[in-house]
């Protein structure tokens, strides 16, 4: 199948590619999942009396190395299932792992600068951890190719990202609405809710690079 030409990436196509993404690789999706979500509840609901700063300081230090560790071998899991990893040699980890710090850290400072140069950073290099895992090049390489290669997409990376998010948010507010803060129903269901947004979000990241990539495309996923 070829590569899908830049004019005709669509919302609904890369909607579509990124749950055939997940289709191929449904056993490892479920297992980041639900091991990744095993922690971060155990470690929310068992820090809430931990004062607010405490809290957030250790809180983010553990979810961010266990979510690299879980989202690292997720993605070699997705590029495997899909067949759009090439790289040949060992493993990238701590390629990935400076790739992730750079991406947070540039995100970090465009939510700062009015929130919107966050989200324009975040769409422009949402294709770069799947270019580097895939085919071992380096963080810098891998961000500045994700850049170029969703110039003109923008606008339709956004509406299929905003698509998965919006559930998320929905399910934020009612789980809101419905329980406080420290009630463990309420913590299950916002850790598996983000969890599995952050899963999709990889997901969309391997789909375009199997689109718009230089990479042979997923299947979409069936009917």
């Amino acid at each position: 199948m070829a590569t899908i030409p830049v004019r005709e990436l669509k919302i609904g196509v890369i909607i579509d590619k990124t749950f055939g993404v997940l289709e191929h690789s449904a056993r490892a999706a479920l297992l980041y999942v639900a091991a990744l979500s095993a922690v971060t509840i155990s470690f929310t609901y068992y820090t809430l009396e931990m004062t607010a700063v405490k809290q957030q300081l250790i809180g983010a230090g553990v979810t961010f190395l266990v979510g690299i560790i879980a989202g690292y071998l997720v993605l070699e899991a997705m590029l495997r299932a899909t067949g759009l990893r090439t790289r040949d040699g060992d493993a990238v980890f701590f390629s990935y792992l400076g790739l992730t710090i750079l991406s947070t850290l540039g995100v970090m400072l465009g939510f700062i600068l009015i929130v919107l140069p966050g989200i324009f950073l975040m769409i422009r290099w949402m294709m770069a951890p799947a270019i580097l895992v895939g085919r071992g090049v380096s963080p810098t390489k891998a961000l500045g190719e994700s850049w170029e290669r969703t110039r003109g997409n923008e606008f339709s990376i956004f509406g299929a990202a905003f698509t998965i998010l919006i559930a998320m948010i929905i399910i934020r507010i009612v789980s809101s609405a419905l329980f406080d803060d420290k009630n463990l129903v309420g913590i299950i269901v916002t850790q598996i809710a983000a969890n599995t947004t952050s899963l999709v979000i990889q997901a969309m990241g391997v789909a375009l690079y199997g689109m718009i990539g230089g990479a042979q495309p997923v299947a979409p996923a069936a009917a």
